[in-house]
Formats: C-alpha cells, structure tokens, sequence
C-alpha cells in the first residue's frame, strides 16, 4: 500500500506537550514527527541533523527501539490506528463506487449491504488488490442475488397456485357453509411460514378440507368468542 500523505493530529495535545518549548525547538520537533510518519525510525545522525545537538527537551519525546532507533510513541501509535482503518476506508469506497456506477434496484443494493463484510478486506496490502476485491465480490453477490431471486419468485408462484386451488376447493362447499365462515378458514390456513416456501395447511401431516370445514364450523370460528377451540 503507498505512504499514507495524512495523520490524525492532536493539536490540544500538542500545544500542551510542547508548551515550555521555543518555537525552533517545536520547530524541529514537528519536523522529526513528520519524519517519522514518512521515512520510519529515525538514526541519532538523523535526530542530530535536525536538532543540532542532542536537546533534552526533544529527545525525551522519543523512545528507542530495539535496534537504538527513535521514534515517537504517540505517533507511532496514530500510524498503526490509520493503517488498520485505510483498508477499512478503501473498501467501502470502492463498494459505495460501484453501486453508483450501477442500475441496481433498491433490492438489489439493500442485498448487498447486508451480505457485505468490510472485515473480509482489511488483510489486503495495496489499494489495487482491495478494489479488485470488492469488484470481484460484487460480481459474485449479484450472481447470487439473481439465483435466489428467482426461487423468491418461484415460490411465490407456487404458493399462490396453491392457495388458488386451495380457496376453489374450499368454496365449493358454499351451499353447506356461509362464505363469511369459509373467508375465515381461508385465511387462518394459507398463512406462508417465515422462508415463504409453503402455506399453514400444507404444513399439516393430513388435511382433508371437508372434515376441517365441518370442524370449523362445529366450533363456530366466526363467532368472537374467549373458548379454546380445537382447529386440527
């Protein structure tokens, strides 16, 4: 991944850290972070060139490694923070990208969305791979949109076949039970379960409509009534 041009910084922190500086010394100092950011640990050699000699003021703003090279805790610490949110920030630029470039339905972008996991990117090491990526996952995740769309719209062509021959079935029995009371039945039995795959009555282990209608009205469903009432 290229140099990161940018760091998160703290100026309350700052002016407080460098407060009883001169302004060569935080001079010098700034100039030694914005080193750092950039190039890495800094030799002593470096740390003199720009300090001149060895200023007690700024040499206690850095540790040492463990090869005796310096460098700024708390900017070391911002560079880790960004480098881990970079990918992050990548990613879900390149997704947002893409999705605009698109004419996609708001299905289609609410599906996306939920199958997205910006985790999946965050090990990637250049820009290049992270959009090659998410623009290979999308591709992957329409695919598979599509796939499951078209069962979505099987199914419902078989439920409401289903429930069509269900309501005929149960509407020939109309000269022995008000319609009101067959509406009733209805609708309690073509209830879809959550996966929307099939209706309440297919659902039961034996359904004969004959012997359920007579049930039904045996307990008088139509009636707004506080008994239990047995509907298998």
């Amino acid at each position: 991944m290229s140099k990161d041009p940018a760091i998160l910084f703290y100026t309350s922190d700052f002016l407080t850290g460098t407060f009883f500086m001169s302004d060569e010394q935080v001079g010098r100092y700034i100039k030694l972070l914005c080193i750092q950011h950039q190039k890495g640990h800094l030799t002593l050699e470096q740390m003199l060139k720009i300090c001149l000699t060895k200023d007690k003021d700024i040499f206690e703003k850095f540790k040492q490694d463990e090869d005796g090279l310096y460098f700024n805790e708390r900017i070391e610490i911002e560079i880790q923070k960004r480098k881990k949110h970079t990918p992050y920030k990548i990613a879900s630029a390149t997704l947002g990208g893409l999705i605009s470039s698109k004419k996609l339905t708001k299905k289609q972008i609410l599906f996306i969305r939920e199958k997205f996991n910006i985790n999946d990117f965050s090990e990637l090491k250049s820009n290049e791979e992270i959009k090659y990526a998410v623009s290979t996952w999308l591709s992957k995740c329409l695919t598979i949109f599509e796939n499951e769309d078209e069962n979505e719209d099987e199914n419902e062509d078989l439920i409401s076949n289903s429930i069509e021959k269900f309501k005929n079935e149960c509407y020939s029995f109309l000269e022995k039970y008000n319609k009101g009371m067959i509406d009733d039945f209805i609708s309690y039995w073509t209830e879809p379960n959550k996966s929307k795959t099939k209706v309440k009555f297919e659902l039961q282990q034996t359904f004969d409509i004959s012997r359920r209608l007579a049930k039904w009205s045996k307990n008088n469903f139509n009636n707004n009534s506080s008994s239990k009432f047995d509907i298998n």
